[in-house]
Parts: C-alpha cells; structure tokens; sequence
C-alpha cells in the first residue's frame, strides 16, 4: 500500500524542513512525497527543490498562487499512490502514522476514508490532544453516514482535511465548483472534506492521535480579513452547505437551526481572534463593523431562541450586532483572566 502525502508550500522555509523530516521518519516507509509549491519566493521555492533532489521519494509542483485548496487539488490530481494525506508546511506527522493508517486500512478491506485525531503544539512546545470524535473505532456506511453529516453541524471536529486519508478515486466524484473558493484563506478545508465525506462510501474512525498541528500566535490575522468572510459567507459558503443538507436529506427546521447556530459561532470566533491579535484602535474598530451584515439574514433572525446556542454566544453576539464596544471590552478581559488562570493552572500541574 501507497501513500500520497500532498505538502501545500506558501513561504514556509522556516518549518519545511522540520514538516518533511516528520514524513521522512515514519516507520513505514512506501509513500511519495508530492510539495506544492504554491507561487512561492525564490528562497522557499528553491527549499523544495533541495528536498526533492535530496530524496526520490519527493517531487515538486510549481504553480502560480492559487491558495490551499486549489494546492491540494493539484497535489491529489498529481499522485500515485493509494491513498491521498495532508499536511500544512507547518506542521508534523507522529513517527507512526502512516503504519497505524495502513494497518487500520487492512483490517478494515480498504475503506474509501480514514479519519483520525490530532494534538494541538502551543508556541511553547507544549502539547493539547484534541478530543476525539468518538471514543473508539468506527465504521461507517452510506446508511451510517448521516452520523458524520451531524458532525458538520455541531461543530468543527470533521473540518480538517488533514486528518483524513482519502483513497485517489474518491477525488473523482461529484464536487461542486471549487474556482470561487481559490483565494479562501478560512473554511476552505471545511468545504473540501464535506465533497470528499460525501463521496466516500465507506469511511472508517481510528481515535489515535497521528497529526500535530502546531499553533501561532496572530497567525488568523495575516490570512484573511472580516470582510472577505463576510462576502463568502454569504455568496458562497451557506448557499453550498444549504445543498448539501438537501443532498444529505437533512433538510429540515433542526438542521437549519444547527448550521445557523454553526455560522454564528464563526462570527464570534472571527472576532475572538481579530480582537486578540490586535491593539486598542483596532478592537474599536471591530466592535464597530457591521456584523449585522456578516452573515446571511436567516442566521441572525430568531439568534436568541437558537437551541443550539448557549447563553454567552447569544450575548456576545447580541453585542456585536449592537456594536457595543463597553461591553466586548469587559468580556474579553474575562475571558482573558480565565485564560491565564488555566495557563498557570496547567503549568503547577506538569
């Protein structure tokens, strides 16, 4: 069994080297290496071509800037093994991947996708493991699967691409048109692995954790801005998650009501993390935009009576709509404090 590991690289000379040496670890040793060189400067660009010609495991795909997604599209379209895996430039696979993924893939007859867990790598080198998506091993089916659908309205647990091994014809389905979604610098890998769950008739859940994902600070700020999320959630992204629920066969009041209340809580993540990566001026700024206009009408009408929003999201959300600076002010300071308490909490308890 073969794997394609697709490696998008956007002037990420800093950690390349550490991401590629992760892959160059493994215990399991049959994979290809495809990096992506996505338009990037002639120092992270020539990087990738010293790595390829240091191993015949490694190639290289120069294109122009096009972003991740339209990255990993090509990178998919370009390999040759059996099954397709994903890793940011950024960050790292655990020695034992790729054997947990080959062993998982033939005790269970080679399923169309494998999903697995992954640990978050705080600046200081400290690791969080992400809660599982379930508790143990699963399958599921084209009967099952609604199960996974559900995942995609109650949270984020599914949105990452990777933590999935997807077998190279899965990419061959039906997808809807991926060309207004090439400069998303935000739930691009979300839109993706809806397509690719979609299409897998048979996907299987391993709760061990084979992926870091590595946090940096301010990181959110340099990709994108409130205002391109507000034109693609509302020209793009809701009316594509709307057909999919009709694909599902979810279309329904309850559904409806989780994917708003989903879209909601980006909202208040997209400001969560402006308003920390930025100075007082700016979180002026923020509580000053219009987020009444930042979503579709349908997910701000009727907010307050959501079920599937708790009392803090609905008001702090009520703020933002009422563009209270004051009151955003004494909430982040809270949470602040909260924030800090845990931090030393979890430093007297190491």
């Amino acid at each position: 069994m073969k794997f394609s590991i697709i490696v998008p690289v956007y002037n990420a000379e800093k950690y390349l080297s550490e991401c590629i040496g992760s892959v160059m670890k493994q215990t399991y040793g049959d994979y290809e290496l495809i990096l992506v060189d996505d338009g990037s400067a002639k120092p992270c660009a020539a990087l990738c071509d010293e790595m390829s010609a240091s191993d015949n495991k490694i190639r290289v795909l120069h294109r122009k800037n096009g972003g991740q997604l339209t990255a990993r599209l090509d990178g998919a379209a370009a390999a040759k093994g059996d099954y397709c895996l994903f890793l940011d430039a950024d960050d790292l696979l655990t020695p034992d991947c790729l054997q947990t993924l080959k062993d998982a893939a033939g005790r269970n007859n080679d399923p169309d996708m494998l999903i697995w867990s992954f640990c978050y790598v705080d600046p200081d080198g400290a690791k969080r493991p992400a809660a599982p998506l379930f508790a143990e091993e699963r399958t599921f089916t084209e009967e099952t699967k609604k199960d996974l659908y559900n995942l995609f309205l109650t949270g984020t647990g599914l949105n990452n691409v990777w933590t999935k091994a997807v077998k190279r014809e899965v990419f061959n389905g039906d997808y809807p048109d991926y060309t207004p979604y090439e400069r998303l610098r935000v739930a691009e890998d979300r839109l993706l692995c809806m397509g690719l769950v979609t299409n897998a008739r048979r996907i299987v859940y391993l709760p061990e954790t084979l992926y870091l994902y590595r946090l940096f600070p301010g990181s959110v700020t340099r990709q994108y801005t409130p205002e391109a999320v507000e034109r693609f959630n509302i020209s793009v992204l809701y009316p594509c998650e709307i057909g999919y629920l009709r694909q599902w066969g979810l279309m329904n009041d309850d559904t409806l009501q989780r994917l708003r209340a989903s879209f909601i809580s980006q909202a208040i993540y997209c400001l969560d993390r402006f308003y920390r990566g930025t100075d007082a001026p700016g979180r002026q700024k923020l509580a000053a935009y219009p987020w009444n206009t930042f979503l579709p009408e349908d997910c701000i009408k009727d907010f307050q009576t959501n079920p599937y929003l708790n009392d803090v999201q609905k008001k702090v959300f009520s703020m933002m709509l009422a563009n209270d600076a004051k009151g955003l002010k004494k909430h982040f300071l809270q949470k602040e404090i909260v924030k800090k308490l845990r931090a030393a909490r979890r430093k007297l308890t190491r």
